[in-house]
């Protein structure tokens, strides 16, 4: 078996949800990067050499802060050169965890940060990666897997929720990024987002949703269930289909 460049097809949405006024996330497809709320869907083939780096990014500190956190960070991640591998990817996360601290004390944006969550999307395999506690999934012959790591221990005043450990523009001296390399091998569907999404919508009815045709039609119900639910948050979605493409060699 030979193998053709990966096709890759992203659809991603953002909503300020049902009760904030506003839309602190940020998402990022290549070089595409949301400014409230949006969507995206685009398809994509990568080479080799030119992985596809895709985020969620949910900023905090308050209107200003959380907009421009998740913003700032988000450029920094999309700045060329382009991230090609694992370690350029950490240094560019730790680049935008220090680019936050410069930023904030100039533009009197004290305590404001964002957590990031994201895949660096390539011909042979893909990375997870993340700081904080939005998530990444995979769903693969129908189960769904959690990949990321949550930096969080349970808020006592929020059932379900989480009091974060770390953020990008936090005050941890030794931010930890947590990634993980996965092999590309058959089709497979996989999801990022934000608390929004996670703190309403449970497991089994995002691995259901989570399986729609398309990934379009997947980031729309998905966002539709958060916000049923009451949409107390931002609500960021973004669905990835990974699909090799294999050529047997002619004889």
């Amino acid at each position: 078996m030979a193998q053709q460049p990966t096709t890759v097809t992203v659809a991603a949405v953002t909503h300020h949800g049902r009760v904030r006024h506003s839309n602190e996330d940020c998402v990022l497809v290549g070089g595409w990067a949301s400014v409230g709320d949006g969507n995206l869907t685009q398809q994509f083939t990568l080479a080799k050499a030119h992985p596809l780096l895709v985020a969620v990014l949910d900023g905090m500190g308050g209107h200003d802060g959380g907009d421009v956190a998740s913003r700032v960070a988000a450029a920094v991640l999309a700045a060329t050169p382009a991230v090609t591998g694992t370690e350029e990817l950490r240094e560019r996360v730790l680049a935008a965890d220090r680019a936050l601290l410069r930023a904030a004390s100039p533009l009197q944006l004290a305590g404001m940060g964002t957590t990031v969550v994201g895949f660096l999307l390539g011909t042979d395999d893909y990375t997870v990666f993340n700081v904080g506690d939005s998530s990444a999934f995979r769903l693969l012959h129908g189960r769904l897997g959690h990949l990321s790591v949550t930096d969080g221990r349970p808020d006592p005043r929020r059932p379900g929720a989480t009091v974060l450990t770390q953020v990008l523009g936090g005050t941890v001296t030794e931010l930890e990024v947590h990634q993980e390399t996965y092999p590309v091998g058959a089709p497979v569907r996989l999801l990022l987002c934000s608390d929004g999404l996670t703190y309403v919508v449970q497991p089994e009815q995002a691995r259901e949703l989570l399986g729609a045709v398309n990934p379009e039609q997947a980031a729309a119900a998905l966002l539709e269930a958060a916000l049923d639910g009451g949409g107390p948050d931002n609500i960021s979605v973004v669905v990835v289909d990974l699909d090799p493409q294999p050529e047997e060699f002619s004889r």
